[in-house]
């Protein structure tokens, strides 16, 4: 396919998942903390995650059209498939709006709201716990070492569902025809029986290597942003 297929192959559905995704899930994470405890500044860790699990579910909800889409035209050796906005026409046309393009809503929602649980509350806990050290001040040092613990528990914590997510939304369904990866359960079963538990952990490392820079890349960003606007540090 050649090295350009490496930075383009379903670039477009991407940037727009990562977008839609991305906002809702980053951006709804205080509100909902809000919601959860509206008299305290201070939360437990585990109230952080739980802030965490619905605002990444919400987004990923969202957004899962695109991201079928994305697996779909990234998979696509022959380069066969239509663009973007075509191939969400044709899938919603021929598979079904909902069951079509909210194929793999399942596991799709379950990594999301696993992830955000990881990510998010990790970088806030860690955080304010180095400050509590009194070693550390606010700024771009903290932002980074918060953002290196987080890239590290969210690839830890996504990499199984994300291999379950990916075989489901790489099959493509055909009437009459019954699909190999059906349920989130069969699916961890066939990885498990198959490939062991190394299995769900295949792809930890580009895994990381894509959530790592990405996270610190995506805090420092936010954190700037926030000061910015004259909003507080998370």
């Amino acid at each position: 396919e050649g090295a350009k297929a490496l930075f383009t192959s379903g670039l477009l559905p991407s940037l727009l998942r990562e977008g839609s995704y991305s906002t809702i899930r980053m951006g709804g994470y205080e509100p909902i903390k809000r919601l959860i405890s509206p008299n305290s500044d201070t939360l437990p860790l585990y109230k952080k995650v739980v802030a965490g699990a619905c605002s990444g579910a919400l987004g990923s909800f969202l957004s899962t059209p695109l991201d079928l889409v994305k697996i779909r035209l990234q998979t696509d050796i022959k380069r066969e498939l239509p663009n973007t906005w075509r191939l969400l026409y044709q899938i919603g046309l021929e598979e079904g709006v909902v069951r079509g393009l909210w194929r793999g809503v399942g596991p799709n929602v379950t990594r999301a709201a696993i992830t955000t649980a990881a990510q998010i509350p990790a970088y806030d806990h860690s955080k304010h716990l180095l400050l509590q050290t009194g070693w550390f001040c606010e700024g771009s040092l903290l932002h980074l070492l918060a953002s290196i613990v987080a890239g590290v528990s969210a690839a830890s914590a996504n990499n199984p569902v994300d291999v379950v997510k990916s075989r489901m939304q790489a099959e493509t369904r055909r009437a009459g025809v019954l699909p190999t990866h059906r349920n989130i359960p069969q699916v961890i079963l066939m990885v498990l029986q198959s490939e062991g538990i190394k299995g769900l952990y295949k792809g930890w490392l580009p895994n990381w290597c894509r959530i790592a820079p990405h996270t610190c890349i995506t805090f420092l960003l936010f954190e700037q942003l926030r000061k910015m606007t004259g909003i507080k540090p998370i």
